[in-house]
């Protein structure tokens, strides 16, 4: 029983022991404040005062006042006041001396801090009577440049940045940390005062400093080279080019440069192949401002020393370009020749390879004979090739210099020996002028005038060095003709030979066969009075003329007369061709041929002439045909649109066809462009 007792009684004691611990660590609670009132308040401040009510003093790490206009002061927020050193009983104060404004309440809470604990005592309130002014007493470093962190000493300051301003000269700075004795800043980029004061303002009062603070002014002692081109690299040194904290920034004029080395003495940056500006400004800036502006920079020139090939003889071709500084990009370089842009295949800093431009031959049935530039522009960089490249491509079609007489149509033209002669035809009006052409020297000669009436639909013909003209009408009108003139060329004079033979008409056709002239068929309009159905008279009677006996003798009609009758002389046979027939004239007799293929035209449009042995045709539809009498088919050759007219006019040159005059498709004008037809060109 006694044993029982003893281990109940220990029990008892263990339970008891457990208790104990526990009230003990329970009894550890955070400690509590009470705030009391705030005494000497005066114009240089107030004193406030707390008490800890329970707690442990010794865990306090931090303790102090906060307070604001509010009842709610933090200390994240609000003013605060952090008292040094460690607390040795449970009351303490603070004397403040900055932070309060005259004639206003303001509430006061202390606070303590724990290692996990921050509590507030209630706040008491209480009406300033002010603070001390606040003031400077030094700050550092009095010499520096953008980054650079300024540390103004002084007192009364405030702990917060709360309707604090902070200048640097006229430029106010962004505070970084502010306390009653401190405050902190970094200088901007921003413009230089050289030497401005620093000024603080708190709750609208304001001190300066002293001393003036003296920036280290950014400048540019050199840029190299200042001419360049792109790819180059650019040496900017100097002094206090870049800051702590602060990264520099190239502009050439507005656009930012991508560095490749930065220090305080010496930035460096690549020209970039996008960069086409002639002449820029150099400037050097901050983040945000402007630092220094150093000396113009120029692109280097561009050059064309030559080009291969230096005459085109082919409607396209290559163009290899060499000369200086361009664009190492080939898309960069903007190629034009004759205005046109050419296609950039390959290049570099010294040589381009262009793709000649087709459209400078948009034709391949024209020649382009034509000296043409060639031009380089690489952005605001141009320059021109001091020599053109020779275009020389040689088609079946040449445009000539102009006829220089008046613009016509209908004229009629004939060769006599090396000489072109052109004249009569209608525009405003007939006309009567002559003129010979020297093809050789691409001129014109004004020669005597026509003796008889201007006219049209006249015919010609040359035998033994010397012109036949005559037969023709007034142009707009039924009135006909059957006069017949001889041009001597070189006595430059007309003489009145017999009139024609037969009926005045125009539109004839005429051969010269056995040392004789032949003028036959063409069209009349009827006599007053003459009984005739339909507007014109399509006649068939032919008539030879003796130029020896100055007479005319009828002769064999001319079979099968249409509106499509043309007269082709080859190789000393004579063929009249018509729409659909043809007929080959053996100087007695006609014999038809059995094949013949059409022509597209009319009398007045199909305009037959001879290129050596061969016998061609200027027709209505954009063609050329080419006679084969062997066979009696037509070859035809493509006339361009812009070299076709109606009722042109032509006479040949050695193997070549020059057309005169002659009206536009619109029929709206005449022209005076003069083009020459060579079929062996390609």
């Amino acid at each position: 029983m006694k044993k029982l007792k003893f281990i109940f009684y220990i029990l008892l004691i263990c339970c008891g022991l457990t208790t104990c611990r526990k009230e003990e660590v329970a009894s550890r609670e955070y400690p509590r404040l009470n705030t009391l009132e705030v005494t000497d308040v005066t114009a240089s401040g107030a004193v406030f005062n707390a008490e800890i009510i329970s707690g442990n003093v010794a865990d306090v790490i931090e303790y102090g006042f906060v307070w604001a206009k509010t009842t709610s002061p933090t200390t994240n927020t609000n003013d605060q006041e952090i008292i040094q050193g460690k607390l040795t009983s449970n009351r303490f104060s603070a004397k403040i001396h900055s932070a309060l404004l005259k004639g206003v309440t303001y509430y006061v809470k202390p606070y303590l801090k724990t290692s996990t604990t921050l509590v507030y005592g209630k706040f008491v309130s209480f009406v300033s009577e002010g603070s001390d002014a606040p003031v400077i007493l030094d700050f550092t470093p009095k010499t520096g440049t953008w980054g650079d962190t300024i540390k103004i000493t002084g007192k009364n300051f405030r702990s917060i940045n709360k309707d604090v301003v902070v200048k640097i000269g006229e430029l106010q700075v962004t505070v970084a940390s502010i306390c009653d004795s401190v405050i902190r800043f970094a200088v901007p980029d921003k413009d230089n005062f050289l030497t401005p004061n620093l000024t603080v303002s708190i709750l609208g009062t304001t001190i300066v400093s002293r001393n003036s603070f003296a920036y280290k002014v950014p400048a540019i002692a050199s840029i190299t080279p200042e001419t360049v081109t792109f790819n180059d690299t650019i040496y900017i040194r100097g002094t206090n080019l870049i800051a702590k904290r602060i990264t520099p920034q190239v502009n050439l004029n507005e656009l930012k440069m991508v560095l490749a080395y930065s220090s305080e003495n010496l930035i460096k940056f690549v020209m970039p192949i996008s960069y086409g500006i002639k002449t820029s400004t150099v400037n050097v800036k901050g983040p945000t401002g402007f630092i220094a502006s150093g000396t113009t920079l120029k692109l280097k020139d561009l050059v064309i020393n030559s080009f291969t090939p230096d005459s085109i003889h082919l409607q396209t071709g290559i163009v290899t370009i060499t000369g200086a500084n361009f664009n190492p990009a080939i898309g960069y370089n903007k190629v034009q020749i004759d205005g046109v842009e050419a296609v950039v295949l390959e290049g570099s800093t010294q040589r381009l390879v262009v793709q000649f431009p087709e459209s400078i031959v948009p034709d391949h049935d024209i020649s382009v004979i034509k000296g043409v530039g060639i031009t380089i522009n690489v952005g605001e960089l141009s320059v021109k090739a001091s020599k053109d490249l020779q275009i020389d491509w040689k088609s079946k079609w040449t445009r000539k210099n102009f006829f220089p007489g008046t613009f016509r149509s209908a004229g009629i033209a004939f060769t006599i020996g090396d000489k072109g002669y052109f004249g009569l035809g209608a525009g405003n009006g007939t006309y009567k002028d002559f003129w010979e052409y020297d093809s050789k020297n691409e001129t014109w000669a004004r020669k005597a005038d026509f003796p008889g009436v201007g006219r049209i639909g006249e015919s010609a013909i040359v035998m033994n060095g010397k012109a036949y003209v005559g037969l023709g009408n007034v142009y707009d009108s039924h009135v006909s003709f059957n006069d017949f003139y001889q041009y001597d060329p070189i006595a430059d004079s007309w003489s009145k030979l017999a009139d024609y033979g037969g009926k005045a008409r125009e539109d004839a056709l005429s051969w010269v066969s056995n040392g004789r002239i032949y003028m036959g068929a063409g069209m009349r309009y009827p006599d007053p009075g003459e009984s005739q159905i339909g507007y014109e008279i399509y006649l068939e009677d032919c008539w030879s003329y003796d130029v020896i006996t100055n007479s005319w003798k009828e002769e064999l009609k001319i079979p099968d007369i249409s509106t499509r009758d043309v007269i082709l002389s080859i190789d000393n046979s004579i063929y009249k061709l018509s729409i659909w027939r043809a007929f080959q004239y053996n100087g007695s007799t006609w014999n038809e041929l059995p094949n013949i293929t059409s022509i597209n035209g009319n009398t007045n449009q199909l305009l037959p002439f001879h290129l050596g042995s061969t016998g061609y045709i200027w027709s209505l539809y954009n063609v050329v045909y080419v006679y084969n009498p062997s066979n009696g088919y037509f070859n035809t050759i493509r006339v361009p649109d812009s070299v076709f007219r109606y009722y042109p006019s032509v006479f040949t040159i050695g193997n070549k066809a020059y057309f005169v005059g002659g009206r536009d498709p619109n029929y709206s004008a005449n022209s005076n462009i003069v083009w020459e037809f060579d079929p062996s060109k390609p």
